[in-house]
């Protein structure tokens, strides 16, 4: 093994902006992340290589809460280059909690370093399995996961892999997954994890029209922006019992930082406030109207971590101005509702109440918060660093340091929704 630590001359962490993609399961719920830290500063130094910026990773990893916490009760996987693979240093990882993403490599002392680290406990991923060389069959005995991308595979070819693969007990994740069409493909042929923002992906159903359950659940919005008595929203709550207790279960998530349990719906409406209440109510669209996914859903997850990410860096950028922080966060949530109704943005904020900027964000992409929306969306599809940065440059009095410190407790935040309060 390398005598050399990535811990030395490693930047530090708040130099380093958090990548992060989920992997669903065959449910098509959250299962794990796939993680990367980018370096971050403007002018990084030339000594900042690959290994350095690993080992920014797992400095933050294994020193920065934060981080752990931004992934939820989800495992986190990491890509390793060689250098990194033949450290020791992995050996400081809670396999527990991370998986690792190694080089396909058929010598021996890959195999070997391969079975080291199985024997601590770790589960591996083969990436970018392209052939079936039987050169790869010592690591296909010694994997977890096999990853290949659908990017380049062709569905033939695809579908002889998965053929190839299945003499190993090891999971297939497909990666870059872009369309519903390739998941449904997907499952017919057997795998069994899927890497990608798909399911934020709009499907345009023409003259599909809101139904009554999507309806009263955007009326009852309405009410808490109408400033109504709090016993209207308690019955209009009370007709619809599964919505009602989605509210309290996000009432009594560690999200929402209330220390004491909340046993019924008044009770709820007061500790919350209005301001709370219509953010949960806002988030609660995309799991109330998708019943069948686990609770989070992905969706909801990608709409809190979108959603809560804007506001932060709205609130840095205008700490006195708290409405701005509000319509930052309603932006972020309007953005994928497209995703969640099947019909255009357009049609949909006609039944609710939408701010002139925020229309005007989530529809062109313009002005403050369309500035705000299109940084956090590049933050999440990562791959084009010069685009992200010319992102942020536009909005100004804006740090790296200050994007990633937002990005993480957005992370954090959006995987608390799901675990109760102690």
């Amino acid at each position: 093994m390398s005598a050399r630590s990535p811990f030395i001359a490693a930047p530090q962490i708040e130099q380093y902006l958090l990548r992060h993609q989920p992997i669903l399961n065959c449910k098509l719920d959250l299962h794990a992340f796939a993680l990367s830290f980018d370096f971050c500063q403007d002018t990084p130094s030339a000594d900042t290589d690959g290994l350095s910026a690993a080992a920014g990773l797992i400095n933050a990893i294994l020193y920065n809460p934060d981080v752990g916490c931004a992934m939820g009760p989800y495992k986190g996987f990491i890509h390793v280059d060689e250098a990194l693979f033949a450290s020791d240093i992995l050996q400081s990882l809670p396999s527990d909690r991370i998986g690792i993403e190694i080089p396909i490599n058929s010598n021996e002392t890959t195999v070997q370093r391969c079975r080291e680290l199985k024997a601590l406990g770790f589960e591996l991923t083969l990436d970018g399995y392209k052939n079936m060389d039987e050169r790869f069959n010592p690591l296909l005995e010694l994997a977890d996961h096999v990853k290949i991308n659908l990017q380049d595979t062709g569905p033939h070819t695809l579908h002889k892999l998965v053929h190839h693969l299945r003499r190993w007990p090891v999971k297939l994740l497909a990666k870059n997954v872009e369309e519903n069409s390739e998941v449904a493909y997907c499952l017919e042929l057997g795998i069994d994890l899927f890497q990608g923002y798909f399911f934020a992906k709009p499907k345009i159903i023409p003259g599909k029209h809101l139904m009554h359950s999507e309806l009263s659940l955007l009326k009852l919005i309405g009410l808490v922006n109408a400033d109504v008595e709090p016993r209207v929203i308690e019955n209009a709550l009370k007709e619809d019992p599964s919505l009602a207790m989605d509210l309290l279960r996000l009432t009594n998530s560690a999200a929402s930082g209330i220390p004491h349990r909340i046993t019924s719906l008044s009770q709820a409406i007061i500790v919350l406030g209005r301001r709370q209440l219509e953010r949960w109510l806002q988030l609660l669209l995309f799991s109330h109207l998708a019943p069948h996914s686990a609770f989070p859903s992905p969706l909801l997850q990608l709409a809190a971590t979108r959603a809560r990410f804007m506001e932060l860096v709205a609130g840095t950028l205008a700490p006195t101005d708290k409405a701005l922080a509000d319509r930052a966060f309603l932006s972020g949530v309007i953005s994928l509702m497209d995703a969640l109704f099947g019909q255009p943005l357009a049609e949909i904020i006609e039944h609710i109440y939408v701010p002139l900027d925020v229309r005007v964000a989530v529809l062109e992409r313009q002005g403050m918060l369309g500035k705000l929306l299109r940084l956090a969306e590049q933050l999440e599809r990562g791959g084009d660093d010069k685009l992200f940065r010319k992102l942020y440059r536009e909005i100004p009095n804006l740090d790296l340091h200050a994007i990633s410190e937002a990005h993480i407790m957005a992370l954090t935040w959006a995987n608390n929704l799901g675990s109760e309060t102690p």
